[in-house]
């Protein structure tokens, strides 16, 4: 019964978000995010796998009221902030000069030439498997991505069509970590470009849009299914026999989706009762602060540690919890209606007006409006970090082309150059 009450209150988020003026703004992707991760609900319970030391080791479980009550009550923050009128996108104030563009693409030049001399780009190719690429990886390897992406959204917004062949090189990234098996950064990437490519606010939205846009969305969700089982067959991570016919290839796609994996966690999570450290939560903050371990002495926690130490003892790779189920851990129900009233004003900000900071706000928007549903509370602290240690990278480049292009302007030979063509 419970599952077609939550049927019902999916059908009304569809319909609110089908109806805004905007359907792809903050507040709808987060509504379209409880759809997604809330595919197992649907069911009444949820299948998914973990590679484990022993092999691939599946599992089943119904889900608990405690996972409908969450999802009911974030379809209900969804559903009231849907009501609050939102002032209109700030038209950019200042349009960044070329300069900005060239600085961003040099820098993700840079930053790939760097991932390749401290671990090699052939060198993951070779690796064995997803784990030990995950091992190997670097902190450039994330700047190359919020580079990549930033650029891209800077395009969107900002760049001309005469330097449209630049995106080259971020496409380019974003195909090597497909070819890889890192998909989360282009997925959430293509979201953040969908998003601002809407805000500007010089297209209309028809019915007709809409229609497109909802069924593309759901053609793009299912085919992704089919792609991971394609994906996973050409790797040969796992052929079982249940894979037998077709219909038994697209039911596995479906049970090792990741919402199902998810909900099967924040399941197993709320049940173990997962017991943390002392003051784990202010560490799980200051970790991020630069040179904490030596100032304060803090070592790195991670919620999916513990989590994996209590639950799943044999599992390779580790297991990637929820922003729910570590709110739930700490704090109950309480901390999660807290939590959502401080999203729902998150997500009823305007998106700001100077270029940098919309480019931040567009990027960091798929990570903020999924961040309940597959991600723990402190990733997107970690990836405005990286952020940040990427604007570092870009402002030095983007100095040093403008000198350039200062120094070159005021010497002798340009300024005879400019004095004949005045004469001619």
């Amino acid at each position: 019964m419970v599952n077609w009450l939550y049927l019902a209150s999916s059908l009304l988020v569809i319909l609110i978000i089908f109806r805004k003026k905007n359907p792809v703004d903050a507040r709808a992707i987060f509504g379209v995010s409880t759809l997604i991760y809330g595919l197992p609900l649907y069911f009444g319970y949820t299948e998914y796998r973990h590679p484990t030391i022993y092999g691939i080791e599946y599992f089943s479980t119904p889900i608990s009221w405690q996972v409908y009550v969450i999802f009911f009550v974030c379809q209900l923050m969804f559903i009231a902030i849907s009501f609050i009128p939102i002032p209109a996108p700030s038209r950019p104030q200042i349009r960044p000069a070329d300069t900005f563009w060239y600085a961003l693409i040099i820098s993700l030049l840079l930053s790939l030439s760097l991932l390749h001399l401290t671990v090699g780009l052939d060198t993951l190719m070779q690796a064995p498997d997803k784990v030990a690429m995950m091992e190997m990886l670097n902190g450039w390897f994330v700047i190359s991505g919020c580079l990549a992406i930033s650029s891209l959204i800077y395009f969107v917004f900002y760049g001309r069509k005469q330097l449209a062949w630049m995106l080259v090189v971020p496409l380019a990234f974003l195909g090597f970590e497909l070819a890889i098996g890192f998909k989360v950064n282009t997925f959430l990437g293509v979201i953040s470009l969908v998003a601002a490519y809407y805000s500007k606010g010089t297209l209309r939205i028809t019915f007709a849009n809409r229609v497109v846009l909802g069924v593309l969305g759901g053609i793009t969700y299912l085919l992704s299914i089919i792609l991971k089982q394609i994906y996973f067959a050409i790797k040969g991570d796992y052929v079982d026999s249940y894979v037998e016919t077709f219909g038994d290839f697209v039911y596995r796609g479906i049970s090792n989706n990741e919402p199902f994996g998810q909900i099967g966690l924040l399941h197993d999570v709320i049940q173990a009762n997962i017991v943390l450290p002392d003051f784990y939560s202010v560490y799980s903050v200051l970790q991020y602060i630069p040179f904490s371990a030596s100032i304060f002495g803090i070592e790195p926690v991670n919620f999916n540690m513990y989590a994996q130490g209590q639950l799943y003892l044999n599992v390779i790779g580790g297991v990637g919890s929820s922003c729910f189920g570590e709110l739930y851990t700490i704090g109950g129900f309480p901390l999660i209606i807290v939590f959502l009233i401080f999203l729902g004003w998150l997500l009823c900000l305007r998106p700001p007006a100077h270029p940098y900071i919309r480019i931040l706000y567009f990027y960091l928007l798929p990570y903020v409006t999924f961040i309940s549903f597959a991600m723990t509370g402190s990733f997107p602290i970690g990836i405005g970090k990286y952020f940040f240690i990427a604007t570092l990278f870009v402002v030095p480049v983007y100095i040093v082309i403008r000198t350039m292009k200062t120094v070159l302007h005021t010497s002798p030979l340009a300024t005879n150059h400019l004095a004949n063509q005045e004469q001619a």
